[in-house]
């Protein structure tokens, strides 16, 4: 696609999307105000999509028996080593309590996504790991989000991609940052105009 072919196609985005009228997805129409900034429209606009892509993943996610929070210890104890892992190792994995990953584990257990092994290593310990069953849904569901994901980002070459995926981690760093000592005092003591 040329140059020209893309800013044609940009300015029939533009015209097609009016920014202004998007709502946040948690707001009705009626409590939509005007964009006033640049920043504005951009936190609308990502807070839009994010809604849709996680509107399209939690379809795969009601498809597959599971929920997120247990898809992801799905994904942590299959990246674990071949012997498993600790509860410990899983809740420190996930940044997550161990007590909230104990109640995860139980009910998982119980309905036959997980199992324990003692260690090998250490038989005062016990290792989770994955069943057949939740191996055969994790494969399954992730190659249904992949597909998802295809399609959600079709309109965008990868090229583009990976530039919005380089402007995403860019303002990620810069909100996990402390501020920056003179933006934390014109912050504490606005100048009076």
């Amino acid at each position: 696609m040329t140059d020209l072919d893309r800013n044609e196609q940009d300015e029939r985005l533009n015209h097609a999307v009016d920014l202004r009228s998007i709502p946040f997805p948690q707001e009705s129409e009626a409590t939509v105000a005007p964009v006033e900034s640049v920043e504005q429209e951009t936190t609308l606009m990502l807070r839009t999509v994010l809604k849709q892509i996680d509107d399209e993943l939690q379809q795969v996610y009601d498809q597959s028996e599971l929920n997120e929070a247990r898809i992801e210890i799905l994904k942590a104890l299959s990246l674990a080593h071949s012997h498993g892992c600790t509860q410990v190792e899983l809740a420190n994995s996930l940044g997550q309590s161990e007590a909230n990953i104990s109640a995860m584990v139980s009910r998982m257990r119980r309905d036959g996504w997980i199992y324990r092994v003692r260690s090998q290593a250490d038989r005062r310990k016990s290792n989770l790991m994955l069943t057949s069953k939740s191996l055969q849904i994790l494969g399954d569901v992730h190659q249904q989000i992949n597909q998802k994901l295809e399609r959600l980002f079709a309109s965008l070459e990868k090229t583009e991609c990976r530039q919005l995926a380089n402007l995403l981690g860019k303002l990620h760093i810069g909100l996990t940052l402390p501020q920056h000592p003179a933006a934390a005092q014109e912050t504490q003591h606005p100048v009076a105009g």
